[in-house]
Formats: C-alpha cells, sequence, structure tokens
C-alpha cells in the first residue's frame, strides 16, 4: 500500500530524532508527508524543527 522508512536510535531524544524528519525529507524529496508521532517526549520538543514537506 505504501513505502516505509525506518531509522533506529539508541538513545532517543530530541537531538536523535531531529535526523529522522531531516532524512526523510531527503528520502522523499517533492512530496507532500504526513508524520504521525505519539505522545514520547522527543516527539513534542520545541526546538523540533520540520522540513516544509512534512505535515
Amino acid at each position: 500500500m505504501g513505502e516505509q522508512f525506518f531509522l533506529q536510535f539508541t538513545p532517543v531524544d530530541s537531538d536523535c530524532y531531529q535526523l529522522f524528519p531531516n532524512q526523510f525529507s531527503q528520502a522523499y524529496p517533492g512530496t507532500l508527508n504526513i508524520l504521525k508521532g505519539d505522545n514520547g517526549t522527543f516527539h513534542k520538543a520545541k526546538n523540533l524543527v520540520f522540513p516544509d514537506s512534512i505535515i
């Protein structure tokens, strides 16, 4: 039905998590993507920056 994109980090924190949207947007340039996260504290960090291609 679709493609999958995974990264695995140890430890998981907002600095590591920031790499995910950065690399995800590079893997799928020119498309608009929806990224759904759970309520992990690193998903809600105020310092996260999401590329324009991710909502």
